[in-house]
């Protein structure tokens, strides 16, 4: 969901590159709604915007006034993630946590290309058509001499896109450095295509009159929703295949939620040794009997059990064995 909100981000920068004040709301409505949603993308987000702020310090084109434009966007942010940041912190402070696994797990090229070419979204891709339209871009970008500002946006797309990919060579250090936070490289993909969607948007504008784009951009719009339909559909029909998707229903959904997936260990109350007070061989087996958004009944399957529960400092609790508060 987060990477919906990108958009909002990247308007709310270029209208400020702009000098155009609006931008502070767009940005701050967008760098909110992406803390809301997940916390690891605001860390991807900062450090794109910082690279672009970067690059135009070199190139001495920031001025005070859009540094000023920057902090009070900030400034604006904090309203609507002071519930979700002081909770975060609430628990960290408090509490001796495990932290999410770190690592940088490249896209396999071979495998990626194949899932273009398939129409499928069960590896990290960019799709076909946007990939086709970012390699002709590219080209461009390299062998024009134009100046246009579409470039530098195509660019930054390019070096981003093959950066996720396993044919370049990185540092064996960089899975449990900061960029271990990303965990995925294909996460940066959605930066791949903000920068090409806006990349493309400025070429068309730049030479829609002289190389008449109008009937080009409509027959992309219209085949790259044709497959985003195709592909959803296809997706969400591969019953049973949970690589995919989870299929649940009312018989199977009590039994789907007590599995350890994906993610058991991550943010479990650690010892002093920082190893998880429990594991997954170590955990009784319990029936799950209701699940609501601030409760969970169960129902040892022997007379005397013990029911794996964390209990996080800060946070309140009601303990209930047979309905008898303890």
């Amino acid at each position: 969901m987060a990477y919906t909100f990108l958009p909002l981000v990247m308007l709310g920068c270029y209208l400020i590159w702009n000098n155009k004040k609006l931008g502070i709301l767009h940005l701050s409505l967008g760098m909110g709604l992406i803390v809301n949603s997940h916390v690891i993308s605001i860390i991807l987000i900062i450090v794109l915007i910082s690279i672009m702020e970067i690059y135009r310090v070199c190139l001495l084109k920031v001025t005070f006034k859009e540094f000023k434009y920057f902090i009070l966007s900030g400034l604006l942010t904090i309203p609507s993630v002071i519930f979700t940041i002081t909770n975060i912190l609430n628990i960290i402070i408090k509490n001796a946590i495990k932290s999410p696994w770190k690592g940088f797990i490249v896209v396999d090229t071979w495998q990626s290309l194949q899932a273009m070419l398939q129409n499928k979204i069960t590896i990290f891709n960019i799709g076909f058509v946007s990939f086709i339209l970012l390699c002709i871009l590219f080209i461009l970008a390299i062998v024009t001499k134009s100046n246009g500002v579409w470039r530098k946006y195509i660019i930054g797309a390019g070096v981003a896109y093959f950066l996720t990919l396993n044919i370049v060579p990185l540092p064996t250090g960089i899975s449990q450095s900061f960029i271990g936070t990303i965990q995925f490289a294909g996460r940066l993909l959605a930066i791949v295509m903000l920068l090409l969607t806006t990349g493309c948007v400025l070429f068309f504008k730049e030479n829609i009159a002289k190389l008449n784009l109008r009937h080009i951009s409509y027959f992309l719009m219209i085949f790259m929703s044709i497959l985003t339909i195709s592909t959803i559909r296809d997706c969400y029909h591969d019953i049973g295949n949970n690589s995919v998707n989870y299929v649940i229903d009312n018989n199977n959904y009590k039994k789907e939620i007590s599995k350890s997936n994906g993610g058991y260990g991550d943010y479990m109350l650690v010892t002093k040794n920082r190893k998880p007070i429990f594991n997954e061989t170590s955990i009784p087996q319990s029936i799950i009997i209701s699940v609501k958004y601030n409760s969970i009944t169960m129902k040892p399957k022997e007379k005397v059990s013990q029911i794996p529960f964390l209990i996080y400092k800060g946070i309140p609790y009601t303990v209930m064995i047979n309905e008898k508060s303890k």
